[in-house]
């Protein structure tokens, strides 16, 4: 039994990680597709993101622990790096809040792009700031940012077991 009173069976947690896979699965594919126009950042027509695969690692306790491996192309030299926002809050109805504690947030890029993170609470999610005040970033930058998820797994009153994350 974890900390929040839930006793997770190994089958649940195996048909839990089979379900995550093939919704993984379906979610990568559809973000990397090959000849698929990239995404345009947030409001911003300078910065594409052309690749984003993530990876969840399903824990007894409920958690998550996630590896996001984001490439993204600067088109001019205006940018310091990148910012991600995490959902770590939300409505679950209209009696019930959940909280997702986010930790052990580490930012590294195979390209050089500065990694330095701050994270900063916006609403109902996590801000990561990406990069350096200093310094200025330009052509293809990857990253990888893992993390973990707090809460993400929940007992339902049917006797269900549910994943939920908001993954982009």
């Amino acid at each position: 039994m974890d900390d929040q009173g839930n006793d997770w069976p190994d089958n649940h947690l195996r048909f839990a990680r089979l379900c995550l896979a093939a919704a993984a699965s379906t979610l990568v594919g559809v973000s990397v597709l090959p000849g698929a126009q990239a995404a345009v950042a947030a409001g911003n027509e300078n910065m594409r993101i052309s690749a984003y695969d993530i990876d969840y690692d399903l824990k007894r306790d409920g958690a998550v622990d996630v590896t996001e491996n984001i490439t993204v192309r600067f088109d001019d030299n205006s940018h310091h790096g990148l910012d991600r926002f995490i959902i770590t809050a939300q409505g679950y109805n209209d009696e019930k809040h959940r909280v997702y504690p986010l930790t052990n947030v580490k930012v590294t890029s195979s390209t050089g792009a500065p990694s330095d993170v701050e994270k900063s609470a916006d609403g109902g999610a996590t801000r990561l700031r990406i990069g350096d005040a200093d310094r200025t970033v330009s052509g293809v930058q990857k990253y990888t940012i893992t993390y973990r998820l707090g809460g993400v797994v929940n007992k339902q009153p049917n006797g269900s077991t549910e994943f939920y994350i908001n993954a982009i």
